[in-house]
């Protein structure tokens, strides 16, 4: 115990016990969904983008990363992807070899879960206490669609995801030279992650604007740009060769849709040509990708940064065409700390995740090399081309509602005032409410 004031004593323990217990309880959601992802770590997976990696893991080791791009290579095996995953790649092909090969690539995503579940209840429990990061903890460890896109099918979205919300949160706190370069990692995973270099762009462009503040930008750009240099050199990987790639990786799919449930699904369909759309498009993604920026230009704390960092996300998954299904990934990443805190955006980020699950169930259930089918009530029900139509409006709208709540006030991570979440106490008087923690 210790005395506090005149008299009075406030009691330690049953606080160190309820932190005790909150940490036990976010290590076991984690580890739960470590375990659920395990189980499904052996199945086949989505065989062409498996055995796309291992390939590339196999040739990283026999020619090295400055041969990596070759022409030769570009030509009979295209790898379309920024060097960050093919660093690992490369420590998979030199450590595994045959089916342990395999499970290692089925399993990157396994530590990037565990780590934005960890960040999240951190982030969380800073600003709302205990109850609101196991939930958070919780929210992800056990969400379908993570599970489904990481060790199921084999893709290693999450490991994009970790250095966006890094970035965003870094530049939330100030430290902008953290901040650019997470963006830049975020963005040499995966062209869709660079929408954290926007967000910091923006954030450090209008400090100068109104602050006339320099060193975020010139702190930012400078740890942006050795970064990137410094990750590209070794695949002689400049920004030139780095914007080259995404746009050959943009144009090898012209399509609406591929089976992202966005604007364009509703439009033209899966996979249809898009030429009669794409401009409309890119032009819908330029301006919601300024939307989602504008409210910038009076807050730049970590949770205005979150929110436009998951609006970019939201623009790069429903406004372009030649989407795909998994671009959805990054938004739910960014909004799990609201879900976690917020009463009015839980329910539907639930909801919006659920879906996405779906949606990814789907795309895989449309390729026939893969070894899971729909059963046949799903196929004459949602799958068919009215339930499409269906989810991906009410995606849409969903969407929609947690835009309008984020802008009308609920981009804060302090817990709502009817969020009551408390421990169990230990003996009279030890209860708490998260709100004043």
């Amino acid at each position: 115990m210790r005395r506090k004031g005149t008299g009075s004593i406030v009691p330690l323990m049953p606080r160190a016990r309820d932190d005790r217990r909150a940490y036990l309880a976010i290590a076991g959601l984690i580890a739960l969904g470590v375990a659920v992802r395990l189980l499904v770590l052996r199945s086949v997976g989505f065989p062409a983008d498996v055995s796309t990696f291992e390939a590339w893991a196999e040739h990283l080791v026999q020619v090295g990363p400055a041969a990596f791009y070759s022409p030769d290579y570009l030509r009979d095996f295209p790898p379309d992807y920024p060097p960050v995953y093919l660093y690992v790649l490369w420590v998979f092909g030199t450590l595994f070899d045959g089916e342990p090969l395999r499970l290692a690539v089925k399993a990157v995503s396994i530590p990037a879960d565990v780590a934005i579940a960890i960040g999240a209840a951190l982030l969380t429990w800073r600003h709302a206490g205990r109850m609101s990061a196991i939930l958070a903890a919780g929210l992800w460890s056990l969400s379908p669609g993570p599970i489904f896109a990481g060790p199921y099918w084999g893709q290693m979205d999450a490991l994009g995801s970790l250095p966006l919300f890094a970035s965003l949160v870094a530049g939330g706190y100030g430290r902008w030279a953290t901040a650019g370069t997470f963006a830049a990692l975020a963005a040499m995973v995966k062209p869709q992650f660079g929408i954290g270099a926007i967000v910091i762009g923006a954030s450090v462009l209008i400090e100068l604007i109104r602050q006339r503040e320099w060193r975020p930008l010139v702190r930012a750009g400078i740890a942006g740009l050795v970064t990137v240099l410094a990750v590209g050199a070794p695949f002689r990987a400049g920004p030139a060769e780095l914007l080259e790639l995404a746009k050959r990786s943009a144009e090898f799919y012209p399509f609406t849709s591929l089976f992202a449930f966005n604007v364009w699904s509703v439009l033209g369909g899966f996979y249809e040509p898009d030429q009669a759309f794409v401009v409309y498009g890119a032009a819908l993604l330029v301006v919601g990708l300024f939307l989602a920026c504008v409210p910038l230009w009076w807050r730049r704390d970590t949770p205005t940064l979150l929110a436009a960092g998951a609006l970019a996300a939201f623009a790069i998954y429903f406004l372009p065409t030649r989407a795909h299904e998994r671009y959805l990934f990054g938004a739910l990443v960014l909004l799990l700390p609201f879900a976690a805190t917020r009463a009015r955006l839980l329910w539907p980020y639930v909801w919006l995740s659920l879906s996405f699950a779906v949606t990814l169930y789907f795309a895989f259930t449309r390729f026939a090399q893969t070894d899971l089918k729909a059963p046949g009530w799903l196929e004459e029900t949602f799958f068919t081309r009215g339930g499409q139509v269906s989810l991906a409006a009410f995606m849409i709208a969903t969407a929609g509602l947690v835009i309008w709540r984020l802008v009308r006030g609920e981009a804060r991570l302090e817990p709502s005032p009817d969020r009551t979440f408390t421990l169990p106490p230990h003996a009279p008087g030890t209860m708490r409410s998260n709100a004043r923690r």
